[in-house]
């Protein structure tokens, strides 16, 4: 049994989606099923990896079978709205066991140019949840001269990609390191929510006003 308003610490709990996922900012939204067949809002905070909702569709397209660690009850704070959700608030919580990545056949680089072949590539990547492929690459990218020179804009690129990657491995003081000397406001806004998690996972100051309001909005 979980309990509103906490974290359960040590649990997990198995399921299988069955509907398309709802994306909201770095929130996801999907209605699962757990291993007794009772349905339920499974609500995913800071899920989305630097990729839009088409992404996150292939994904967790529906039949994904997933295991959520340390979830919490959430109640929506909307009159007449949909009532309590399953949360998860750490994205490296919740383990894919089985899922169709369509059109990601790995013998597919992604080629193309866009600044070099590493950021089609490392997008690929992120699309996968393949984040220790997409750190490697990253680092080796951007030690390299001609993608290091290349076009205009491409290290900032491959720095805000590679910090995604190292926030889905959960190192997200690392990621935060990455994205401040970028010195943009998305880059920044992305650093202060890397902190949070820093919180959120080193010491357990979950932000609960914050995921309590992005819940509401689903």
């Amino acid at each position: 049994e979980l309990v509103a308003g906490q974290v359960h610490v040590g649990r997990s709990l198995g399921a299988v989606t069955i509907s398309r996922p709802a994306v909201r900012d770095s929130t996801v939204t999907v209605i699962a099923e757990d291993e007794q067949g009772f349905a339920f809002r499974l609500v995913l905070h800071y899920y989305v990896v630097g990729c839009p909702p088409a992404d996150v569709e292939r994904q967790l397209p529906e039949g994904t079978s997933l295991c959520v660690k340390e979830p919490f009850l959430q109640p929506s704070s909307t009159p007449g709205g949909a009532g309590v959700a399953v949360c998860c608030s750490n994205p490296t919580n919740v383990a894919v066991l089985s899922a169709v990545l369509e059109g990601d056949d790995d013998g597919d680089s992604g080629g193309g140019s866009c600044g070099g072949g590493a950021v089609p590539e490392l997008e690929r990547l992120l699309r996968g949840r393949r984040f220790e492929e997409a750190v490697a690459l990253a680092d080796a990218s951007l030690g390299a001269p001609d993608e290091a020179n290349g076009d205009e804009g491409v290290p900032a690129r491959l720095q805000a990609l590679r910090a995604e990657a190292l926030a889905g491995l959960g190192r997200f003081r690392e990621a935060a390191r990455v994205l401040l000397p970028l010195r943009t406001d998305a880059s920044g806004a992305r650093a202060k929510q890397m902190m949070q998690w820093v919180k959120e996972s080193e010491q357990g100051k979950y932000d609960f006003l914050a995921l309590h309001t992005s819940n509401a909005q689903d």
